[in-house]
């Protein structure tokens, strides 16, 4: 068991001094945010960003006794590969090591992948899209909608062809008509 302790000491001393890491992130209108009074910031005042991603970061810095601040990429993106083969946005920014983790909701694509460790996912989304109904139409003629009017037109004569008598149209007729 002491070798076991001496590894996890190990793994994690250089956390005993509880640095400084850079997240990027790019905040969206749609996160809930507070202000709070905190006489180290700017003006007194500290704004929260209320999210479950935010969360998990809080709670991981304190776990692992870090502090953080906030970068945004200059094109608030999460990241594209460009034609030279460079990355945009916080991808981008992380592949250059700029900043130590980027948050977000980050697709994993193989491309991205070979160029950024992933963590396991901590948020799963499922999206779906929604169509109204409509009303149901019952159309009799719907049977002809698959095939084109030239391809009717070519099943109908080939039909015809087959028919019983002598081969034509001429002999479709006097199956038809009884002459």
């Amino acid at each position: 068991m002491g070798h076991c302790k001496s590894n996890h000491q190990s793994k994690f001393s250089r956390l005993v001094k509880g640095p400084l890491l850079l997240v990027a992130h790019v905040p969206k209108s749609v996160f809930k945010t507070k202000v709070v009074d905190d006489p180290d910031a700017p003006g007194g005042k500290r704004v929260i960003i209320l999210s479950p991603r935010i969360t998990l970061l809080e709670t991981v810095s304190e776990a692992m006794n870090f502090t953080y601040d906030y970068v945004t990429p200059a094109d608030r993106a999460w990241g594209v590969e460009q034609p030279d083969g460079s990355w945009t946005g916080m991808i981008g920014m992380s592949m250059r090591e700029e900043v130590d983790i980027s948050l977000g909701l980050f697709d994993i694509t193989p491309a991205r992948a070979n160029v950024v460790d992933f963590t396991f996912p901590v948020d799963i989304m499922y999206n779906r899209m929604i169509v109204g109904r409509g009303k149901p139409e019952v159309n009799p003629w719907s049977f002809l909608l698959p095939f084109g009017p030239r391809v009717w037109g070519a099943l109908l004569t080939a039909s015809m062809s087959v028919l019983p008598g002598h081969g034509g149209y001429g002999s479709v007729w006097c199956w038809v008509c009884g002459c």
